[in-house]
Formats: C-alpha cells, sequence, structure tokens
C-alpha cells in the first residue's frame, strides 16, 4: 500500500469520525454588558484519542491564559460508550470584550476546524443599537464532506441560544422565548454541509446601571463645581461693591 494511499485512508477515517459532531453554544448577557456562556461538542471518543485528552487540556488553559477576557469557570470530558462529551464555562466582565476576542484576530492561533466551528463574526454598533453575524461553516471543519456518508450526519445538529436583556430587533433565529429576549438557531449538521450556518441579530441594548450611576455622579459634581463657582463669583461681586466709593 502507497503512502499517499495510507494518508488518503488515514483522512477518510478521521472525517468520518468528525462528522458525528453534536454542538451545543448558550449565552447569557446581563443588563451591565457582563455575562457568561457554557459550550458543549458531543464528538465520537475516537477523535479524541488521535490527540490525548491531556493535550486537549493543556491547550485549552494555554489559550484561556492568555485571552484574559474570559475566566474558565469549568471545563469537562466525559465518556459515555464511544461518545465524548466536551463541556466549558466561562464567564466575562463585557459582551464587548468577548466581541473584540472574537475579531481581533485572537482566534487565528486555533486549528483550521476548530477556527471553522467558532466561526467569523461581523459586529456593528450604532450608539445603543448593536448587531452581529456570526458564519459557521461545518464543511469546512470536515473537510468539505468527502468521504462522509449521509447516515453519519443525520441527526447531528448545531444549536445555538442567546439570552438578551431586551428583545431583538431582528433576528434570523430559528425561534425565540421570553418575549424575543432569548434568541435560538437550531440547525441540523447537514444543512451546515450544504451552505454556511448564520447566527444574526439587531437590538438596542440597555445603557449599562453601572454607566447611569457614573454619570449621575458626574452630573452632581457639575452641578456642585457651578454652585461653587457661582457663590465665589457673588462673594467677590459683594466685595467689590463694598469697597467702591
Amino acid at each position: 500500500m502507497s503512502r499517499a494511499f495510507q494518508r488518503l485512508l488515514l483522512l477518510a477515517l478521521c472525517l468520518l469520525a468528525s462528522s458525528c459532531i453534536d454542538c451545543r453554544e448558550e449565552y447569557w448577557i446581563e443588563r451591565d454588558g457582563s455575562g457568561r456562556a457554557t459550550v458543549e461538542y458531543n464528538i465520537p471518543a475516537s477523535l479524541l484519542a488521535m490527540s490525548g485528552e491531556p493535550a486537549l487540556r493543556d491547550s485549552v488553559k494555554a489559550w484561556m491564559s492568555d485571552h484574559k477576557q474570559l475566566v474558565l469557570e469549568s471545563f469537562d470530558i466525559s465518556h459515555a460508550g464511544d461518545r465524548t462529551t466536551v463541556k466549558a464555562s466561562v464567564s466575562f466582565h463585557s459582551a464587548l470584550d468577548l466581541v473584540t476576542l472574537a475579531t481581533d484576530g485572537s482566534l487565528d492561533s486555533l486549528s483550521p476546524a476548530t477556527k471553522a466551528l467558532a466561526g467569523h463574526f461581523d459586529f456593528r454598533a450604532r450608539g445603543r443599537e448593536v448587531e452581529l453575524c456570526r458564519t459557521v461553516r461545518p464543511s469546512d471543519a470536515l473537510g468539505g464532506g468527502l468521504f462522509i456518508p449521509e447516515s453519519q450526519i443525520k441527526g447531528k445538529r448545531f444549536v445555538y441560544t442567546l439570552h438578551l436583556p431586551t428583545a431583538a430587533t431582528s433576528s434570523n433565529a430559528t425561534r425565540t422565548e421570553d418575549g424575543g429576549k432569548t434568541l435560538i438557531w437550531d440547525h441540523p449538521l447537514s444543512d451546515g454541509m450544504t451552505a454556511p450556518i448564520m447566527v444574526r441579530f439587531k437590538a438596542n441594548m440597555p445603557i449599562p446601571m453601572k454607566w447611569i450611576s457614573l454619570g449621575g455622579g458626574g452630573l452632581v459634581l457639575i452641578a456642585f463645581l457651578v454652585r461653587y463657582h457661582l457663590r465665589k463669583y457673588k462673594l467677590i461681586a459683594d466685595l467689590r461693591a463694598h469697597q467702591a466709593p
């Protein structure tokens, strides 16, 4: 058996194993801009065995230590039969930091397959209105779907859930809950093999309460300074009027 054919066969086997991916991501954004997220991937145990569980833990720890915007609350790897579930929970002080992390090239250090699953992010802000579009390409993560039979893909899903502090003004979510504050994108993996999965929404975000408190404190300080200077000028004027012949 030629070396080239061996490599091709190994690639085919890896892609067949990779095809059985289930993705669940959920994000909570609070009114002050902070939040948390859980990310869960269910994969074949053989896929993790190729790199090894210790290597995965070390790579996650190293990446998180380089990106202080996120705090790793938990990271778990569990096994059930021939399946492995990788689940991580993170928190962040600012959703804007999270967006920056996704758009400033910080994901470039990830493997091509991981980058494809993380997706490409476009973010715009106009005053209080924010618009986010995330493009995920499962097909790129799976080598374009080469060698993957339909039976391996059937039943696998990519689900993204976003909890906002206010209702979205527009989105392409497959369904919404809580009066439009919860957006859910639920797509079968088969959709992602023929076209990118798009996660898109617009929302008018509330002004964080800490900003309001800070602004209120600033107004009080300004009022105090204005009052102080007015009294100062009045005293000077009274003094000059008293000294005038």
